[in-house]
């Protein structure tokens, strides 16, 4: 379905065809998009690159449309995902300027004021030596289908297969929010994002080990319980 289709059917089953909720509910479906895109690795968000490394120097930049890196191979041997709290407590001799090595840990930095993505590896490679291929496999930055944008046009369509029903509902949830009907705009996101939780449980059985962070952080800080489930969606509150 298109933005405006989502639109014009919340607004149907409710009785609204003012340019005033118009406006609220595409602006609405463009949060929920947005909260369902960053739900899970749906395999529509994913993409893969390779990278060439430089000898001496430990930091990769990512692709401008990639918001992280899921898994990572410095040739054909995966590279860990660690953080700079682990390296320090565990091998704090990997921060050495002078420890090179094949890599075998990466670290997430922060974002470039772009907002691009890039990782460091740990140990790097010495300058003047032999460099492999850096393989990653990146979750995408928020795009629709038919735009790199996040449904930008009303005739955009979302670029994960299977979630209209969800988009819907989740967008019904913040207008009835808008509405003041909060008992009924709480079941009906808490219902939308019961069926994600089952959408994405699917999609990281079908992933495996390669997603086992996603899945421990997914359930830990959004699917507690309802009122955490709630709480963490975008509100127009």
């Amino acid at each position: 379905m298109t933005i405006l289709e989502i639109v014009n059917f919340v607004c149907a089953k409710h009785g609204k065809s003012d340019d005033i909720t118009k406006s609220f509910l595409r602006d609405a479906t463009r949060r929920m998009y947005e909260f369902v895109w960053q739900y899970a690795p749906w395999q529509d968000t994913l993409t893969y690159s390779t990278y060439t490394v430089t000898a001496g120097n430990r930091t990769v930049t990512l692709g401008s449309t990639v918001e992280v890196p899921l898994a990572v191979a410095y040739g054909d041997a995966e590279v860990q995902a660690v953080d700079l709290n682990w390296i320090f407590r565990t091998e704090p001799d990997l921060l050495d300027t002078d420890r090179y090595g094949t890599p075998l840990y990466y670290v997430r930095r922060p974002r470039s004021s772009a907002g691009v993505a890039a990782i460091d590896l740990y140990p790097y490679i010495e300058a003047g030596q032999a460099v492999e291929t850096l393989k990653v496999l990146e979750k995408l930055k928020v795009k629709s289908l038919n735009t790199s944008g996040n449904l930008t046009s009303d005739s955009d369509s979302p670029a994960i297969s299977g979630i209209d029903n969800v988009l819907i509902s989740l967008t019904e949830g913040e207008f009835l929010q808008r509405e003041r009907q909060y008992q009924k705009a709480t079941a009906v996101k808490n219902e939308a994002v019961a069926e994600l939780s089952n959408m994405a449980s699917l999609e990281l059985n079908q992933g495996g080990a390669l997603y086992r962070d996603w899945e421990t952080d997914r359930k830990s800080t959004r699917l507690n319980s309802s009122h955490s489930r709630a709480s963490r969606m975008p509100s127009s509150a």
